[in-house]
């Protein structure tokens, strides 16, 4: 889903430093090299941290297995910036979707507003995909499923017949077995003004030449 979206190198592995330096490699014109999820892979020397959480609250406070945090409270205290998803620095849009077996049939996502659908989603925290097509007025039948779930036919045989519509990320893994009925939604992300220029500026002071 990211190369599609992005358009640029994507590097791939269990070792984050062998990705990075395979991307180097090919694409040596390269200056700027993010790494998905890797505040804890400190084999990975890095300029720039930014945390992103959803709850700034961290749930109850605790590390893994007693609670959601890989590192304690204090961690944040380190990193450049932290983003919280849930506030005004980032602001979050349904727009135009597509149908994956035609990707060329489009509509907006307000064309669904009133009638029911099916949704599924095999991602972390489905409960906000299925609560944004819910905001837009749509009757949303819930199909929640673990993250990073591999589809299967079978799971598209839902009853009664209608329109299904599932997240990109889960698109990707559902082209081979897509139906008409099967549309994509994808979520619209921007940056406020403040945070852009945040960002920007992180990447003005650290940037080697």
């Amino acid at each position: 889903m990211i190369s599609e979206v992005c358009r640029c190198p994507i590097g791939v592995g269990a070792r984050r430093v062998d990705a990075a330096m395979q991307i180097l490699e090919r694409f040596p014109e390269t200056d700027i090299i993010l790494s998905d999820d890797g505040l804890q892979h400190y084999a990975l020397k890095r300029d720039i941290e930014i945390a992103v959480c959803r709850d700034l609250s961290l749930g109850n406070g605790l590390m893994l297995p007693a609670g959601p945090l890989r590192e304690p409270r204090s961690r944040l205290k380190r990193v450049d910036l932290t983003i919280n998803r849930d506030s005004d620095q980032v602001i979050e849009s349904l727009g135009e979707v597509w149908n994956l077996v035609q990707p060329e049939r489009t509509r907006h996502i307000s064309e669904f507003m009133g009638r029911q659908v099916h949704a599924l989603a095999g991602i972390g925290f489905p409960e906000i995909f299925f609560a944004s097509l819910a905001q837009m007025g749509i009757d949303v039948i819930e199909h929640e499923y673990p993250d990073h779930y591999e589809f299967n036919v079978q799971d598209l045989n839902l009853k009664p017949e209608l329109p299904i519509l599932v997240t990109h990320k889960d698109a990707v893994k559902l082209k081979a077995i897509a139906r008409d009925n099967l549309w994509v939604v994808p979520l619209n992300i921007e940056f406020s003004e403040d945070l852009s220029s945040q960002i920007l500026q992180l990447l003005e002071s650290r940037h080697r030449g």
